[in-house]
């Protein structure tokens, strides 16, 4: 049995077998989605590949003399990366992104506007009129409403998502919303609408609310927003993905 003659590479291998097996559990355990687009699960895998075909290419190395220059304690900060990255747990954005407050007041229509914008009809339930929105049309939606708000007065949707103050609200008016991700956690913003109940004070901020209401309007940095009036509301779990992804 040939002898080990070089414990620096066998460092090397370990740490490229080890951050590809962190990579692969990000992937399948969907961890990764509270950081990143799905989109990019693909190339984490291909990444996490090409590490292992490196740590195999390094193998035959592990018996050939070491250099004199070489020393494995040199690479003792990739194992505090490794360690940071398994101690660690990736956790969603809720909190922190609403505090950022990036939502966007500011893509209804001025007050002084008459340009009538293209009406989208809405996809109505056919046995209640309903609008239900998912996470498949949240998005194509609350852009549609936002966009042309008095064109969609009187219409009764059902969105879910969780509550925040804001200090320019109406009374009793709050947001419910969700985080959309474009690309990854650097990018998250909120998306949704303003609510309106008839006694705030039963609501706690951050909770998360399935809502049914009928969309009206009211002005807010002298444009005009939708606002939808709750008819009923009912408290709900967080859901396994509280994020919107951007297709």
């Amino acid at each position: 049995m040939r002898k080990i003659r070089n414990i620096d590479v066998i460092y090397r291998i370990a740490t490229l077998v080890v951050i590809s097996v962190i990579l692969l559990y990000l992937v399948y355990s969907e961890a990764a989605r509270l950081l990143v687009h799905p989109r990019i699960d693909k190339f984490l895998v291909v990444c996490a590949i090409m590490l292992l075909i490196m740590a195999i290419y390094l193998v035959p190395d592990v018996w050939k003399r070491r250099p004199l220059d070489s020393h494995p304690f040199k690479y003792s900060f990739f194992v505090i990366a490794i360690l940071i990255g398994i101690v660690i747990q990736a956790i969603p954005l809720s909190q922190s992104a609403v505090m950022t407050d990036r939502w966007s007041p500011d893509i209804g229509v001025s007050e002084s506007s008459q340009e009538e914008r293209v009406t989208v009809d809405l996809p109505r339930n056919a046995e209640d009129g309903v609008v239900y929105i998912d996470d498949t049309n949240y998005l194509h939606i609350m852009n549609i409403i936002s966009y042309n708000p008095r064109q969609y007065v009187g219409e009764i949707i059902e969105f879910n998502g969780f509550i925040t103050f804001r200090d320019n609200f109406p009374e009793n008016t709050a947001l419910l919303g969700r985080l959309l991700m474009w690309c990854c956690a650097a990018d998250v913003v909120v998306i949704g609408a303003p609510v309106k109940f008839e006694d705030i004070s039963v609501i706690e901020e951050f909770e998360w609310l399935l809502i049914r209401g009928e969309i009206e309007t009211f002005m807010l940095n002298n444009v005009i927003q939708p606002v939808i009036r709750v008819i009923n509301f009912e408290r709900i779990e967080k859901p396994l993905s509280e994020y919107i992804y951007v297709e």
